[in-house]
């Protein structure tokens, strides 16, 4: 995640020496050369790589929400399932023992989320 916000902040970067460096226009003798449709151009590309990276973050943070989400849910379900046998208790007694880790490891996801 880190190389795509280096990439973002790559892309901007290039796209204000674009925008500082390149004239509108030139004098060449008595000829005016524009730059302008390039230069435009350019900077338009640098942006449209801008917004798919934005996009691409904004794919991954809404798949480890999802993926949360449901981790969470898995949770609730299993602990509020009334167990009808000796067999069913002892596996959702298995399972809240195994409850600590797996906050835990949904807390580093949702922390990893945030860094985002």
């Amino acid at each position: 995640m880190q190389q795509i916000k280096a990439h973002i902040n790559n892309q901007i970067e290039r796209e204000a020496e674009l925008q500082q460096f390149i004239p509108d226009k030139i004098q060449v003798g008595i000829f005016d050369i524009s730059f302008h449709k390039i230069k435009s151009n350019s900077i338009q590309k640098h942006k449209h790589i801008i917004e798919r990276l934005k996009n691409l973050i904004h794919s991954i943070i809404k798949y480890n929400v999802r993926d949360i989400a449901r981790s969470k849910d898995k949770i609730l379900r299993t602990i509020d399932h009334i167990p009808t046998d000796i067999r069913k208790l002892a596996e959702i007694s298995r399972f809240i023992e195994d409850i600590p880790a797996l906050v835990v490891e949904l807390n580093r996801s949702i922390e990893n989320t945030y860094d985002l």
